[in-house]
């Protein structure tokens, strides 16, 4: 359960990592009359004022996140919330449009949350964590020794998901067990 507080009222609602979850009658309720800025956070720790620049130059900003790719391009989908009214639906409409920047940007495995938070100046803050690999494990093995495999892989725990490197240590062991077989 995430409430939000704005100087009007709280506005409590039950979110999953998909979205709004039975909350049927908050949909299309307004968070805030006019979005300010949004702070993308890559962790929940506070935020210093001495982090953030000034919204009406920047109104999305990140913080403590790796954003992959153009991230103007992400910027320019979520510019167009600015100045209006913000609703439940538009608050989905932006965790989505994060959810598939990062996809399309070959990291499958992102959740968007809404921390709470006390939103009076118009600028909401959405925590956007990455899929991390926890351990490598190799099993089934038949010919070749595990440690060949995890050298192969070039995820170490810790390390974010990145769906195009992941492919690409698969097909290269791919490729290196026909190239084997046929010697």
């Amino acid at each position: 359960r995430t409430r939000y507080q704005t100087p009007q009222r709280s506005v409590a609602m039950k979110w999953s990592w998909l979205g709004l979850i039975g909350c049927v009658a908050c949909v299309g309720e307004m968070i805030v009359p006019e979005l300010q800025g949004i702070i993308l956070e890559g962790s929940e720790d506070p935020l210093a004022e001495s982090q953030l620049s000034d919204f009406k130059q920047y109104p999305i900003q990140s913080v403590g996140l790796f954003v992959p790719g153009q991230s103007a391009t992400l910027v320019r989908a979520l510019e167009k919330h600015i100045g209006d009214a913000l609703t439940t639906e538009d608050l989905l409409s932006i965790k989505q449009k994060i959810i598939f920047y990062y996809q399309n940007q070959g990291y499958p495995f992102v959740i968007v949350s809404i921390p709470e938070q006390k939103i009076t100046d118009g600028v909401i803050r959405l925590l956007v964590e990455e899929g991390k690999v926890d351990k490598v494990k190799v099993y089934g093995n038949r010919w070749f020794s595990k440690q060949r495999y995890r050298n192969a892989i070039h995820l170490a725990p810790g390390d974010s998901i990145d769906e195009c490197a992941l492919l690409n240590d698969l097909s290269f062991l791919h490729v290196y067990n026909i190239c084997f077989y046929k010697q």
